[in-house]
């Protein structure tokens, strides 16, 4: 196995590791009717728009079993996203009624997200101001991979000026937070649906 540049023709096999992994870690293919929201949501503007710090585990044949993709200046990135990732996805997903939230399926729940992209917290822009995901399918896990994956993911951050970097994360995802964890990261904020963890790079 091996840590490379993501690129841009794999995003197909990217989106279906985010799917593979987006129930707490494991498949969620029974969970959700529409895979492409998820790609779009969590893996598409990575490496696309940050190309310099978008990296796969690459197993087999090369093919990608593992990815840990980063945002060097969220603040950055998420107006960038504003202005020329969401508009074409907005395109793609109907917006959900309003007056049905309550009974709102998960696919629902994703392409609300789609047209209201929920931005990380201002407050920890100033000591945090990177961003990343990782998900490494199970062939890759309890390896070390993870570790080597975030190390190369970090030290390209720091080589473009980052000094801080928070990742957000399922609050019930506790191998997620023990991973993190161990790697020196620090619980820093709680809010409805994520656990925010960061450290300084």
């Amino acid at each position: 196995m091996k840590i490379r540049a993501a690129r841009r023709e794999e995003l197909v096999r990217l989106y279906e590791i985010c799917l593979l992994t987006a129930d707490v870690g494991d498949d969620a293919s029974a969970i959700f009717s529409d895979s492409k929201a998820l790609g779009d949501i969590w893996v598409g503007p990575y490496v696309l728009l940050e190309p310099d710090h978008a990296f796969v585990l690459a197993g087999e044949n090369d093919e990608a079993i593992g990815y840990c993709i980063a945002a060097r200046d969220t603040k950055t990135f998420q107006e960038k996203c504003d202005l020329i990732w969401w508009p074409g996805r907005q395109g793609e997903f109907e917006h959900p009624v309003e007056s049905h939230r309550a009974s709102w399926s998960r696919d629902e729940k994703l392409a609300y997200e789609i047209h209201h992209p929920t931005p990380s917290p201002t407050e920890l822009l100033d000591l945090y101001p990177s961003q990343a995901h990782i998900n490494l399918l199970p062939a890759a896990r309890g390896l070390g991979l993870g570790r080597k994956i975030m190390e190369a993911m970090e030290d390209s951050l720091r080589a473009k000026g980052s000094h801080g970097l928070h990742l957000r994360v399922n609050p019930v995802n506790y191998n997620a937070l023990d991973f993190y964890q161990a790697l020196g990261y620090a619980i820093v904020m709680k809010i409805e649906h994520e656990t925010i963890v960061a450290k300084a790079l």
